[in-house]
């Protein structure tokens, strides 16, 4: 169950590889943004999401440990339940 916890949090961490190019040149531009309105909006946006999301899932994730040991025969740890 916890499997899918981790490839959602990869997942994540492969859309915060994908706009650090962006977030990298504009600070060796002297933070200078040069590719345009939409993809500010778009490279803030996902990295902000991206924050939240990852937040999110290492808390779930962490609650989903502490179920898994402190009630390890819990009827709700099951892939159905976690893809809810």
């Amino acid at each position: 169950v916890s499997d899918i916890y981790v490839l959602n949090l990869a997942i994540a961490d492969m859309l915060f590889l994908l706009v650090m190019p962006f977030n990298i040149h504009q600070l060796v531009r002297d933070r200078q943004w040069v590719f345009g309105n939409f993809m500010c909006k778009s490279v803030v946006v996902v990295d902000v999401s991206n924050q939240f999301t990852t937040v999110g899932i290492v808390t779930v994730l962490c609650i989903d440990r502490y179920i898994a040991i402190v009630h390890p025969s819990s009827e709700k740890r099951t892939v159905q339940w976690t893809i809810i």
